[in-house]
């Protein structure tokens, strides 16, 4: 009785332990099938001898193209050297990891696989897991273009999140006249020029460490102390929860067109004071936009308010005329434009004020570039004629 007890008791252990079993092979089957990576086994003759889902959705084929192929058939010809020998390792029992080659869509197009996979030496199975890396090579690829082009092409450092420099390209030590080692590890107070107040810093600093980008203009000084402007964009990167890892710095050196605007404004400065004493005004004409740029002494002698940021426009400049000359200038205007033609000519003017004065005024159009200019020079002549008309009535008596 015993006997027989034990006996079932035996089967029922048994009968537990393969329906415990086939609940476990279930299971990996259903993980196997279920999982995004691509699982693959695969024999010691080349071929898949199971692939899941991932694997043969991915690649476009079915299950049954990847099973009764070679696997190195789907191979590049550039990674197959490679991938011979890791299959060979992998016989010899070493474990592959994060071992990267192409495969071949069904459409033609290859893309990325990066596997893991070891033999099983109880079956002689190599068992593989794969993850298509396509798009994120692709996008560490375009990030390292465009960080080549930005480093090319303009000043660019990096700094960690407290602001210590990192990374400095060869354009910033060129510029500030340091070489990289001098920069890494100090922070951007090695260029501070000391001609903005603190508050300008502190305001750049809170934008960008409450995670905004930072544009605008700043000072430095080179190494040797001359002083240099740049234009900055200043922006923080962040990790995948948001949090400022770095800040990178895009700058272009603009010292030349400051020091340029400055001297313009110098000389603009002398010309409108020399046009004042003389009574010489100027002004010009854009034909595209029909603006007029005037000096101040057009502005004074015209007797209109100058506003700030805003020209007049060419109708504008003919109603300044006395009705009788307006064709007259709007004519001679407008051959200069369409024929190159010089004028100079004596009108009168009647000012913002209604003062009516006898001008001069020459033109000749300008072509730069496609774009045509029209200078003018402008002088009161209100004496002259006054004098003419003095002698003209003393002859007539």
């Amino acid at each position: 009785m015993i006997a027989i007890l034990g006996g079932k008791f035996t089967r029922l252990v048994d009968a537990m332990d393969m329906s415990h079993n086939q609940s476990r092979s279930l299971n990996y089957k259903r993980i196997f099938e279920l999982s995004p990576d691509l699982h693959a086994v695969a024999d010691d003759q080349g071929y898949f001898i199971e692939v899941n889902q991932s694997f043969f959705r991915t690649l476009g084929y079915t299950r049954d193209d990847l099973l009764e192929t070679v696997f190195m058939d789907f191979i590049h010809p550039d990674d197959f050297a490679a991938t011979e020998e890791i299959y060979a390792r992998l016989l010899k029992g070493e474990r592959c990891v994060d071992f990267e080659n192409r495969y071949r869509h069904k459409q033609g197009h290859y893309l990325l696989f990066r596997w893991n996979a070891q033999l099983d030496q109880e079956t002689g199975y190599i068992y593989a897991v794969a993850r298509d890396v396509t798009q994120e090579k692709n996008q560490e690829q375009e990030l390292k273009q465009l960080e080549r082009v930005v480093s090319e092409a303009s000043i660019y450092s990096e700094t960690d999140a407290n602001g210590v420099i990192t990374k400095a390209n060869d354009l910033f030590c060129e510029l500030s006249g340091y070489d990289e080692q001098e920069l890494i590890g100090q922070t951007h107070r090695i260029v501070n020029s000391g001609t903005h107040p603190d508050k300008f810093f502190e305001n750049l600093w809170q934008t960008i460490s409450s995670k905004k980008i930072w544009s605008g203009l700043i000072i430095n000084k080179k190494k040797e102390g001359d002083l240099y402007y740049v234009h900055a964009i200043i922006a923080p990167i962040f990790n995948f929860e948001g949090e400022i890892t770095k800040y990178i710095s895009i700058r272009h050196d603009i010292t030349e067109s400051v020091t340029l605007k400055k001297e313009t404004t110098r000389l603009l400065g002398i010309l409108n004071e020399t046009n004042a004493l003389a009574r010489i005004g100027g002004w010009e004409l854009d034909v595209e936009s029909g603006e007029l740029t005037w000096t101040d002494e057009t502005f004074r002698m015209l007797e209109v308010e100058k506003q700030p940021d805003q020209k007049p426009v060419l109708p504008e400049g003919i109603q300044l005329f006395v009705p009788e000359h307006q064709q007259i200038i709007e004519t001679a205007v407008e051959r200069a434009i369409s024929f190159g033609e010089p004028y100079s000519l004596e009108l009168q003017a009647q000012t913002g004020k209604g003062n009516v004065l006898w001008v001069y005024t020459d033109g000749r159009a300008h072509y730069e570039g496609g774009e045509v200019k029209l200078p003018h020079s402008l002088a009161r002549i209100a004496l002259l004629h006054a004098r003419l008309t003095s002698m003209a009535d003393c002859k007539s008596h």
